[in-house]
């Protein structure tokens, strides 16, 4: 069990004015949690479309500090490239799609089928 889960890094400027997620993330990554074998933390990083940009940089140093339960404490070390990141593990495509014609039903199951697959791959980012 990792108790009093802090992530330490050096804190970012927001990246104007639209930036929805610097503070939050900087805010979110200093309370300490409780985190159990096996359980993941998932938070929105960064977002980047229509030359809109918010949240952390493109590399960030990252130390997680925590815990175990005897109190011994705990110090791991991440560098996080979204670079790196984004190009071995691409967005599934999204959004189901629908067909017509002689095999209109087959084509349906085929297209909710890869719809069903896209959203447990992105579960699983």
């Amino acid at each position: 069990m990792a108790r009093n889960l802090i992530l330490e890094t050096e804190p970012w400027a927001a990246q104007g004015e639209t930036d929805h997620i610097t503070e939050r993330l900087l805010a979110f990554m200093k309370a300490p949690r409780l985190l159990a074998p096996g359980s993941r933390i998932r938070v929105m990083w960064s977002y980047e479309k229509d030359g809109e940009t918010a949240g952390a940089p493109a590399a960030q140093a990252v130390t997680a500090v925590y815990t175990d339960d005897a109190g011994v404490e705990y110090r791991d070390h991440y560098t996080f490239g979204l670079d790196e990141v984004l190009a071995a593990a691409p967005v599934p495509s999204t959004g189901a799609r629908t067909a017509s014609g002689e095999d209109k039903a087959l084509k349906n199951i085929d297209h909710a089928i890869r719809s069903l697959s896209a959203n447990v791959a992105e579960l699983r980012r």
